[in-house]
């Protein structure tokens, strides 16, 4: 079914929307279909939280790790360095968003004790960015 993965939170709300970096999650998430790497879950939804050093105590307060299989929902806000991705270069931003989701999933993976398939959906996410990176030069 659905993942749906947020431009990132703080440095969106900053910075503005990042067309490339929209553009990239819509189409990793339009892409992957959660029922095939769980038949406990229909939709994860990731929203990387991207924020400098001195916000760090109030947004880590924010970082949300919940997951519902009666509900068959995951919801992950995870924070990645805004300094490194700040001063990334497009492909850094990627690796970077990346990263996040990849981390993102390993919260699910260990709250549905194996239960899920990490590990081709990792696969598949890598793939998926590898392609977006070759169709956006």
């Amino acid at each position: 079914m659905n993942l749906f993965i947020n431009s990132p939170t703080y440095y969106t709300q900053k910075h503005g929307v990042d067309d490339d970096i929209y553009k990239f999650c819509s189409f990793i998430s339009r892409n992957i279909d959660v029922t095939k790497y769980t038949e406990y879950l229909d939709t994860i939804g990731i929203v990387p939280i991207i924020a400098p050093i001195d916000a760090i105590d109030d947004i880590k307060q924010r970082e949300d790790r919940h997951i519902s299989t009666t509900y068959r929902f995951a919801s992950i806000s995870l924070l990645s360095d805004y300094d490194t991705y700040h001063s990334s270069d497009l492909v850094g931003k990627r690796q970077i968003i990346v990263d996040n989701i990849l981390r993102s999933l390993k919260v699910v993976k260990t709250r549905l004790k194996g239960k899920f398939n990490y590990d081709l959906m990792e696969k598949d996410i890598k793939y998926l960015a590898q392609k977006f990176g070759e169709n956006s030069m």
